[in-house]
């Protein structure tokens, strides 16, 4: 779990790769910016990151799922639930610089997207490398609705380039 802000210093020594998450739940609920993050914006890489749930899976008001990173390859996103509901929360994997997006992999019962809810993978700004391929294997497809402050959950600062969540 995690906030809007973060630190990183290029000259500190030691630092390490962030390492991949592997959750396994009955349920999740994620909200008020609660998030499970490999990688941070500012650093090197971002890890893989798997959830797996025997129940529902809930993400909203600035929850999110991510990878992220600046300088290298970003890891993928496996998510598999019965029912996973996107509401004005995201999954995202994402880079800045060099290196390419992750694959984001969601396999549900349902999944809804709904108030802004966005599903991104990107390689944005000066990025060199592609972004990831989205794979969707669900029963049932529900999108509706805008963020209700009209603009991106994304974290900072990718909600800058998909300032139009829909």
């Amino acid at each position: 779990i995690t906030t809007f802000s973060s630190f990183f210093d290029p000259n500190a020594p030691g630092l390490g790769l962030p390492g991949n998450i592997s959750t396994s739940f009955g349920s999740l609920t994620l909200t008020g910016g609660a998030t499970i993050q490999s990688g941070v914006f500012a650093g090197s890489q971002g890890g893989s990151v798997s959830v797996v749930a025997t129940g529902p899976v809930v993400i909203s008001n600035g929850g999110g799922i991510a990878s992220e990173a600046f300088f290298n390859d970003v890891g993928n996103i496996t998510i598999s639930a019965p029912q996973i509901i996107v509401n004005n929360g995201f999954i995202s994997t994402s880079t800045l610089q060099s290196g390419r997006a992750g694959d984001i992999s969601i396999t549900a019962g349902t999944l809804t997207l709904e108030n802004g809810g966005q599903i991104a993978s990107a390689s944005i700004a000066e990025a060199l490398g592609r972004g990831g391929d989205v794979h969707l294997n669900v029963g049932s497809l529900t999108i509706g609705g805008r963020s209700p402050t009209g603009g991106s959950v994304l974290p900072p600062p990718f909600d800058r380039f998909f300032p139009e969540a829909r």
